[in-house]
């Protein structure tokens, strides 16, 4: 199956929160914090990361482009390709 990854960039993220009601299976609200998190995703600065399968990628898709600061993107793991936000 593949393999897809959601990446959330927290200085791009104004705290909207869209992606957590198009994909509340993977974005969330941390108590106390004004900006989106991935849940279960891991963290390296200001980005944070989460592998999700193709059973997932169409919730996944429907809040990377909901999000109107392009904080986050949905990237193919095999192929490098980013697969959303999508363009115009």
């Amino acid at each position: 199956m593949a393999k897809y990854k959601l990446k959330l960039n927290l200085k791009r993220c104004q705290g909207q929160f869209v992606c957590t009601a198009g994909d509340p299976d993977h974005f969330g609200k941390k108590e106390g914090e004004e900006k989106a998190t991935l849940i279960g995703g891991e963290r390296e600065g200001n980005i944070e990361t989460l592998e999700i399968e193709e059973n997932a990628l169409e919730e996944a898709k429907v809040a990377t482009n909901g999000c109107a600061f392009q904080a986050i993107e949905l990237i193919d793991e095999e192929s490098g390709e980013l697969i959303a936000p999508e363009e115009g």
